[in-house]
């Protein structure tokens, strides 16, 4: 790990329910990893106990869904226009 924070990391479904039942060296890797990240992002209701169960700390665990919401605009250029994260600012 290169000891940048903060740390943050999304677990997609596999990561945390399938993979690490499957193979021992992914367990151990994705648990090291679940201890050092500072914040841990997932979008289903049902990863967050999992990735508890694995070794992160609940309080470091958000959900955050995979939607997008129109706000009223007409396309989805429109609705990005702007954006600082587009822009890298």
């Amino acid at each position: 790990m290169s000891g940048f924070h903060p740390f943050v990391i999304r677990a997609m479904g596999s990561d945390a329910l399938v993979e690490p039942e499957q193979y021992n060296y992914i367990k151990i890797l994705t648990k090291y990893v679940l201890r050092k990240t500072d914040l841990i992002t997932c979008h289903g209701e049902n990863l967050p106990e999992r990735i508890a169960e694995l070794g992160a700390k609940r309080e470091k665990i958000k959900i955050i869904g995979l939607e997008i919401h129109q706000a009223g605009t007409e396309n989805m250029s429109e609705m990005l226009e702007g954006d600082e994260l587009l822009h890298g600012t």
